[in-house]
């Protein structure tokens, strides 16, 4: 894929995040970040539960260190749910006993066999941020750099084991400066467990805006910040000592705010919580141990909810095999049986198979289940069973395993390409995860006024349709699902058609109605309530696999309803910003309703209680402060800033709107703030100056020059004005005053001559903007002013004081 083609892409897929962010309430940014911050370097042999998480390139072979892990069982690694891929098993392996993440040949590499990822986790709000690596081979325990770590259990939560105030150890490959590069040699630092109320206080204290911290969750860090975990220690471990003294696994690294910094406390998943699933998952301690000779265990069949079939391929799934035998596994027999009922069996399937590698004892693999789908869809029985295993006729225990699945039928996606003019067109489907795409031909001037009908039979993943060129006509997406053809998608190509599909498909339709934080209980400032931005956050998005159509919104503000029909297709991740009736705005409270009223096919909508929402919030006109001079650039959508008082609400929000140089008034009542950026690509902008903040008479605040313009960037500023004049009465003679370049100043009486005095000359806001040094002998003085911007100034000498305009 060309660079740019994979810009437009991200573009697409960020800006759909952006618009889901404005509308969840927050503007914390959901992906987890840690990494060691203040560590040391550490050596394996110290801490040898430790393993690295790497990916796995189309080849098997390991790309890149995503996570780490801690060593539960010579089997079993438990990581963070975050960090395990769909189809770990063939896009992720582990490795052991290194130090050195440039030298992974020198650790073992071991294959993952299956995965389990906690049933309740949730990456939007990070609970439950828990997973189990069953590994194909067992770590060979036997050396120095990789054992077994002890999990803590409830009982020693009781025994006060992590109770606030203990001094842990993290360990970890992430970078060692917040947004800085990652360390080849793994790090070590230790920071103090708090309360989950601690936590959340220091959040809430530092306007973090971040996830809530629970009690499935362990908390520590500093109050002065300086210490932490970030990217590339997600999953790793968080360990204390036990009463003999022994390291014990406590947490597992989950997510932060800002990495290191003061009252930012990273959060790890609490193993103790979850102790019971641990065990039940793996049977550590109470699982079998091979007693014959040779001998094979069918644990599991790993079938999705929605299997589907097209051309020559399936995601049927798999059978989760395990060597019981003493000797190695070479081979087995594997019977499969599919019916509509145990006692309904319409078709059979045996076969030998024979392993590419001898699985070891305790040994474990994941086997493809045979190609014998039904060809009618429906929901169907499915049991298989082994047998003799390296041709052994042992007798096997619950041999077989059965369980149901839902077939879908033979579903490729259908493209039906209605070309109008074209000049130049190239059609793609882009794998998300991946960024890999699949060409759907490029069309020229010749192929105008066809009409092309395309099939494409993908594995499952999420998907984009992407086209790009010059091309006036449509583009339409479809599947077939139970026997039924499901539209999925439309899209103009004279708007840069993008459709985003999931595979398996399953037909939903959830449209949902949104109002952001902008919009709440919380005061909103304003010079003019004709220029407040009332627009922001008011989001009708799609959330559903299916598109709606024909969408009738009901808007209701301050009691005045009003109905709008938008008949443009709204397809899967997509989004409509809603236009609000400034005139039906007043200063003091607003009410502010949202309602999807009707579109097509709303009686299937998912949940229908999304399809309303409701506000509250205060407009208070103030005097301006200030002016905001913002310069965008190209990806100038991604960037946002808020503003919060001192109280941690949100009373500006703005958006940028333009490439190029643009000024907003900004209007605030006397008071300290902090000014929050949001950059959603999080590389800053590719301008010298993005935000500058300037007083009414020209002087910078401040400025966030463009490549420091990131998320979470946070400027603290004030707005209390100092009127000099109250506190000295006696003044100067000034003329000109208005004055241009420069001013004449006479003093008044009672001013005593001296060789020398200091003249001050200051701001609205009572900031010093000169300050020249003259001798005063009660003759007039002449002052340069041609640098003042022109505005309001007071100008001192002494104790007198006096105010002019400069023109």
């Amino acid at each position: 894929m060309n660079l740019a083609f994979k810009q437009l892409f991200l573009s697409a897929i960020l800006l759909f995040t952006i618009i889901n962010t404005c509308t969840a309430g927050d503007n914390k940014d959901n992906s987890p970040k840690l990494q060691i911050i203040g560590g040391e370097d550490a050596d394996i042999k110290d801490y040898p539960w430790q393993v690295a998480l790497f990916g796995v390139d189309e080849n098997g072979y390991i790309t890149h260190q995503m996570c780490g892990g801690s060593i539960i069982d010579p089997y079993w690694i438990l990581t963070a749910a975050h960090c395990v891929q769909d189809n770990a098993h063939k896009t992720e392996k582990i490795v052991a006993h290194i130090t050195s993440l440039s030298n992974p040949g020198q650790g073992q590499i071991i294959e993952i066999s299956d995965y389990i990822i906690h049933e309740n986790f949730d990456i939007n709000i990070l609970q439950n941020d828990i997973a189990l690596l069953r590994l194909s081979i067992p770590i060979d325990t036997s050396k120095s750099g990789s054992k077994v770590i002890r999990v803590l259990n409830p009982q020693d939560e009781l025994d006060g084991l992590i109770a606030p105030g203990t001094i842990a150890a993290i360990t970890g490959w992430g970078t060692t400066t917040y947004q800085g590069q990652q360390s080849d040699i793994l790090q070590v630092a230790t920071l103090p467990i708090i309360s989950v109320e601690t936590a959340n206080q220091w959040f809430e204290e530092t306007n973090s805006n971040a996830a809530e911290v629970v009690g499935s969750m362990l908390p520590a860090g500093y109050e002065q910040g300086g210490k932490s975990g970030c990217h590339g220690d997600s999953g790793g471990p968080l360990v204390v000592k036990d009463n003999t003294d022994t390291w014990t696994l406590a947490g597992i690294t989950s997510w932060g705010n800002v990495c290191g910094g003061v009252k930012q406390p990273a959060i790890y998943t609490r193993v103790s919580y979850f102790y019971d699933w641990i065990m039940s998952n793996t049977k550590i301690g109470n699982d079998k141990v091979p007693t014959e000779s040779d001998y094979v265990e069918n644990i599991r069949i790993i079938i999705p909810k929605q299997v589907y079939s097209c051309e020559d391929y399936n995601n049927f799934g798999d059978v989760l095999i395990r060597n019981l035998g003493l000797n190695d596994l070479t081979s087995f027999e594997l019977y499969v049986k599919i019916g509509n009922s145990p006692d309904d069996i319409i078709m059979t399937d045996s076969s030998v198979i024979t392993l590419d590698k001898k699985l070891p004892a305790l040994g474990s693999k994941r086997i493809p289940l045979p190609d014998i789908l039904p060809e009618v869809y429906g929901k169907y029985y499915i049991e298989v069973s082994v047998a003799k295993p390296n041709t052994k006729d042992v007798v096997i225990e619950d041999a077989a395993k059965n369980t149901y699945f839902n077939y879908t039928g033979n579903s490729p996606v259908k493209v039906k390409l209605n070309l109008g003019q074209v000049t130049q067109l190239e059609c793609q489907v882009l794998d998300i995860s991946t960024f890999s795409s699949i060409d759907l031909g490029t069309y020229f001037n010749e192929d105008s006024d066809k009409i092309i009908n395309l099939d494409k039979c993908l594995p499952p993943g999420q998907y984009m349709f992407y086209a790009q060129g010059l091309s006036k006509g449509t583009v339409e997406l479809s599947i077939d699902y139970e026997g039924k053809n499901y539209i999925i998608g439309k899209g103009d190509f004279s708007e840069s058609a993008q459709l985003f599909f999931e595979l398996p498909f399953v037909p939903e339709y959830d449209l949902s109605a949104n109002i952001s934080n902008v919009l709440t209980s919380d005061t909103i400032y304003t010079c003019d309530i004709n220029d407040f931005e009332a627009n922001i956050g008011l989001i009708i998005s799609n959330n559903g696999t299916l598109p709606g159509e024909n969408i009738l919104v009901r808007t209701t503000v301050n009691g005045t309803i009003s109905d709008s029909l938008f008949t443009k297709v709204l397809n899967t991740r997509g989004a409509i910003q809603l236009a609000l009736n400034k005139d039906k705005l007043k200063y003091g409270e607003n009410n502010l309703k949202i309602e999807i009223i009707d579109y097509d096919n709303k009686d299937l909508d998912k949940t229908p209680a999304n399809n309303v929402t409701e506000s509250k919030f205060n407009i208070k006109e103030t005097e301006q402060v200030a002016t905001l001079v913002m310069y965008g650039d190209n990806y100038n959508w991604s960037k946002r800033f808020h503003i919060i008082d001192s109280e941690g609400k949100i009373v500006k929000y703005h958006e940028f709107k333009s490439l190029y140089q643009y000024d907003m008034n900004l209007c605030l009542p006397e008071g300290c703030y902090t000014f929050v950026a949001t950059d959603y690509l999080n590389d800053g902008m590719n301008r010298d100056t993005a935000v500058t903040m300037k007083r009414m008479d020209g002087s910078i605040i401040f400025a966030i020059k463009g490549k420091d313009y990131l998320s979470g960037k946070r400027v603290e500023f004030c707005t209390n004005t100092t009127d000099v004049a109250e506190d000295i009465p006696a003044g100067l003679n000034i003329y000109p005053n208005p004055a241009d370049g420069f001013i004449t100043i006479k003093p008044s009486e009672g001013l005593e001559p001296s060789e020398g005095y200091k003249v001050q000359i200051f701001n609205m806001l009572g900031i010093e903007m000169m300050s020249v040094g003259i001798g005063l002998d009660l003759s007039s003085q002449r002052i340069d002013v041609s640098n003042l911007q022109s505005g309001v100034y007071y100008i001192k000498i002494g104790d007198r004081v006096e105010k002019f305009v400069k023109m």
